[in-house]
Formats: structure tokens, C-alpha cells, sequence
């Protein structure tokens, strides 16, 4: 892993959550997605010429296999992400950059519909773990009685729950349910970015390892004689949210707990709708190797997607901002050396 190193020259360490990221014991018998039961996929920010000093990104996700709920078989991931993101307004140096860390499980159906999201945040500073408040742990269970999200928030000794409404789209079916992806590409565009720190629309999910349980749905419609470029679909994707405070402070009972209870709004802080379009063919570089791909366009900040036909996204363009120069998030193969000139730990901390 790329933060471990900075951590370490930063004396930041994370301990995994011990409260409520138990899961059902899988099957390890089958695969699902395109992904094979313990595969890991891991994904990292660059170019390193691209990057402010110090700035890292990287995300991962493992199929941890099949699991049993009542006489329904759910697909059961684990991921996580770590960022070292610039403070707006830090007056040392020292202060200038945050750690984030974000661990989870998500449980999807053997259609991709999120049933259970659940995941934990971690803020430190100057190798300092923050106030109790900077650990934020969060739950979204899908309800299929009332056919709504149940978000259990925790942060420090105080917790909380909502209710989330889902809008109807003519692709889903909540009996089923089916027609609901998690993803958030939309979070990446507070990365990077020294004008507001990434809380609540978390880039812990624009992994891109997210967007390939969509991809299924997306290649079923591919006619094997036909022309892949003609194809495309809408999508409704489901982004989770921790919560719109800073870790610098602490949680208040103002205007977030009104936010959180309007459902109204939620409706469009939560999911959204687009087009995924598989485009040409075409051999792209991704770090070391060249790696022959689709193209996929996404839109929401990213420039251009690429995808194997089974379904593993390798690289992800990112459009340039006024902020950031143009950079990806590409595959990171078991066989790469994070010692590497391509390494942004070492470009940070050498």
C-alpha cells in the first residue's frame, strides 16, 4: 500500500474498526462480477507529476465471495481508501495536509442493488488522530419492507439514524430488488483540490472497482456479431454520504440534522442518473504494461473509462479543472514495486 510509507514519515496509523464491521461467514465457491473470491483490485491517483506536493489517493476492493441471507445469495466486498488531502487555510506547513482513511463492506445482490453499505472514517493531522468526533462510522441497510434505506450514523459516543427514500426509475425494481448501483464518481472533484476538504461525498466511493459491478448490465446487451460502440444504458447509482462537518470540530445538532432529515433533498444527494457508452477498442498504457481495453464514457469530471470486456476497469481519465492538471486513476499490478519512480510516496517523502 502507497499511505503506509507516508504514514509512517508522518506517524499516522490507522487501527481497523472493532465496532460493526463483522460479516456472515462467505462462501468461497464462486465469483461474481467479473471479479474471482479473494481478488483484490487496487487503483492509485497519478500521474506523479500531476500531484501537489504530498498528495496521495489510493483505493482497493476484494470479493470476499457469496454469503447466505434468508434464501438470497449477496455478494460481499470489502474496500477501503487512503488520502493524504490539503487543509483550506492551514497557516503551517505542518498542519497543511490531512489523512483520511476509510474502510467498509458492501453487500450487493447477485443483480448489483447495494442492500448494506457500511463503512468507517478516520481523520488525523501532524500524526495526531483528531478529536473523538473525526471518527465517523456509518450504515446504509436496505429495507425491503418500506422499500427505503435506513442510515445508522455514528460519530464519537453519539449516534443517530434516517430514513432515505429511494426515487422511482423505470430500471428498478425494489421487490427484487434490482436496478441500483453504488458508485460516485462526482466526489472526484474535491480531490485535490485546496478550496474544501472531501467529507461528505467521500471519494471513497468513486472506486473505480464500484463501477464494475455496474458493467455487467452494460454488456448484456452487447451483440457478439454487433458493434460494441452502439451500445449504451442508463444507470441509477446510489452515493453514499457520511456527513457535511468538518473533523475539526465538533458535531453540532445545526443545520446537517435538518439536511439529513429532508428527504426531499435526498433524493438528489444520494442517486443519480447516467449514461455508461462502450465506445472503440484500444490499447491503452497503464503504468507498465499496455493493456488492450474499451473505451467507456462516463461523464461527471471523467474524460474518458477504460474497461476489460470482463468487466475490470484499468484506468480512469480525469478532466482538468482549474485546480487540478489532467490526471487518472490506473490499475496497480501485484507485481509493481511501490519503491518505483512512479511511486507518489516516494516523490512525497524521498
Amino acid at each position: 500500500m502507497l499511505l503506509p510509507a507516508i504514514a509512517g514519515a508522518l506517524a499516522l496509523g490507522f487501527v481497523a474498526a472493532s465496532a460493526g464491521l463483522a460479516r456472515p461467514q462467505a462462501l468461497r465457491t464462486d465469483s461474481a462480477f467479473g471479479f474471482r473470491v479473494g481478488e483484490e483490485r487496487r487503483y492509485v491517483l497519478g500521474p506523479p507529476d500531476a500531484l501537489a506536493s504530498g498528495e496521495v489517493a489510493e483505493w482497493w476492493i476484494v470479493f470476499d465471495g457469496l454469503v447466505e441471507q434468508g434464501d438470497t445469495r449477496l455478494a460481499d466486498f470489502s474496500f477501503g481508501h487512503e488520502r493524504l488531502e490539503r487543509i483550506p487555510g492551514a497557516l503551517r506547513a505542518s498542519e497543511q495536509l490531512m489523512s483520511v482513511q476509510v474502510e467498509g463492506h458492501l453487500q450487493v445482490t447477485l443483480d448489483g442493488f447495494p442492500v448494506r453499505v457500511e463503512f468507517e472514517q478516520r481523520f488525523a493531522q501532524r500524526g495526531e488522530n483528531l478529536a473523538v468526533d473525526s471518527r465517523r462510522h456509518v450504515v446504509f441497510t436496505y429495507n425491503k419492507e418500506d422499500k427505503r434505506f435506513r442510515k445508522d450514523l455514528r460519530i464519537g459516543t453519539r449516534d443517530w439514524d434516517f430514513k432515505v427514500s429511494i426515487p422511482g426509475y423505470r430500471n428498478m425494481d425494489l421487490d427484487k430488488p434490482r436496478g441500483l448501483y453504488a458508485w460516485m464518481p462526482s466526489a472526484l472533484a474535491c480531490l485535490g483540490s485546496g478550496r474544501r476538504i472531501c467529507v461528505e461525498t467521500d471519494p471513497a466511493f468513486a472506486n473505480p472497482g464500484l463501477l464494475s459491478i455496474a458493467l455487467p448490465a452494460l454488456f448484456e446487451h452487447i451483440d457478439p456479431a454487433g458493434d460494441a460502440k452502439k451500445v449504451e444504458r442508463e444507470f441509477m447509482f446510489f452515493m453514499p454520504a457520511g456527513i457535511p462537518e468538518s473533523p475539526f470540530r465538533p458535531v453540532g445538532v445545526g443545520n446537517w440534522m435538518a439536511r439529513e432529515r429532508d428527504n426531499f433533498a435526498n433524493r438528489d444527494r444520494y442517486f443519480d442518473t447516467w449514461k455508461l457508452k462502450l465506445g472503440p477498442s484500444t490499447d491503452v498504457e497503464v503504468g507498465p504494461r499496455t493493456m488492450h481495453a474499451w473505451e467507456l464514457d462516463v461523464g461527471y469530471g471523467i474524460d474518458q473509462a477504460y474497461v476489460e470486456p470482463g468487466g475490470r476497469v484499468v484506468r480512469v481519465d480525469l478532466e482538468a479543472t482549474m485546480d487540478n492538471d489532467k490526471r487518472w486513476i490506473r490499475l496497480l499490478f501485484a507485481s509493481e514495486e511501490f519503491t518505483s519512480p512512479d511511486d507518489p510516496a516516494q516523490r512525497c517523502c524521498r
